[in-house]
């Protein structure tokens, strides 16, 4: 069938980490020497179906490998016996070019993960890299673009639940069944530009993070945040761009990441246990950019 289009492949990942250490031991830093290898092979298959010359629907599954990082596993003294993190990966999708002129993009999927690291705080100033058992990740996905002569606009928009199926991380703390902190179930990227003269354009773009889960209890939680930028262009003669970026736009107080070591259990002392890194606050950023070669 002409219409329908099939592929299969797959990937081979390894990595072997010949780890030599010339501190002195200490309670954060001095991990011993060793010698430590991860490997895997990771399949795809996917088929596309072409409805007609404007819209397709695709379906993919895939595998996904990530071992531990250098920092996860020498970032102290004691090194954790740490698993590789492996994912599988189902997807359906649908695009379109609709009649209007707007690009439509869009996929549902749901990835199962296996020994999926994560930081685990068992007392207050301490925490240590685990695996988390079985965790889960569903989400929707959806892009529109639009763009004609003057005018130009896009909106990227992700609905996703990330829950743990098993995480029991001591003989009194069990959260499975919780959703994973700092995975917020709402993101919207969007921008509407406007070309005000021949190579001269100016845009507003837009940012939303939705409100998430701080600790693995879900007893803490972020607000959420939406930031502005404005961004405008200018193209000059023999390839020369000169641009500016103005950043959060009505400055914003915000957080890049935030996290929370309360167990749920116990006394909350958010002073002490409630960790923010503090987001930019307004600002304004010029460039030249210059392209050479080309037509």
């Amino acid at each position: 069938m002409q219409d329908v289009r099939i592929v299969a492949g797959g990937r081979y990942d390894g990595i072997t980490y010949d780890f030599k250490n010339n501190l002195t031991p200490g309670a954060n830093y001095g991990a011993s020497n060793e010698v430590r290898s991860f490997a895997r092979f990771s399949p795809k298959l996917g088929a596309t179906y072409a409805v007609n010359e404007s819209n397709s629907v695709y379906t993919n599954l895939s595998g996904g490998f990530k071992p531990p990082e250098v920092s996860e596993l020498y970032g102290k003294s004691a090194i954790p016996d740490l698993r590789a993190s492996t994912y599988v990966n189902v997807e359906v999708g649908w695009r379109a070019a609709l009649s209007s002129g707007i690009k439509l993009d869009s996929a549902l999927y749901q990835l199962e993960g296996n020994d999926t690291i994560v930081s685990y705080t068992p007392l207050l100033g301490a925490s240590e890299n685990r695996n988390a058992g079985q965790t889960r990740s569903t989400g929707l996905e959806l892009g529109l673009s639009y763009e004609e002569k003057a005018l130009d606009w896009r909106m990227g928009w992700s609905y996703a639940e990330h829950k743990y199926v098993t995480y029991a991380p001591s003989a009194t703390l069990n959260y499975s069944g919780y959703e994973m902190p700092q995975a917020p179930r709402n993101n919207i990227n969007a921008s509407v530009g406007y070309k005000v003269a021949p190579g001269a354009r100016i845009a507003l773009g837009m940012v939303h993070q939705g409100e998430y889960w701080m600790n693995n209890a879900n007893t803490v939680r972020y607000a959420g945040h939406t930031l502005f930028n404005l961004q405008g262009s200018y193209t000059l003669p023999g390839g020369v761009e000169a641009w500016a970026q103005l950043r959060n736009l009505t400055d914003v107080r915000y957080s890049d990441s935030a996290s929370s070591s309360f167990s749920g259990t116990g006394a909350y002392t958010p002073d002490t246990q409630n960790s923010y890194s503090p987001g930019a606050p307004r600002s304004l950023m010029i460039g030249i950019t210059k392209t050479f070669g080309g037509k």
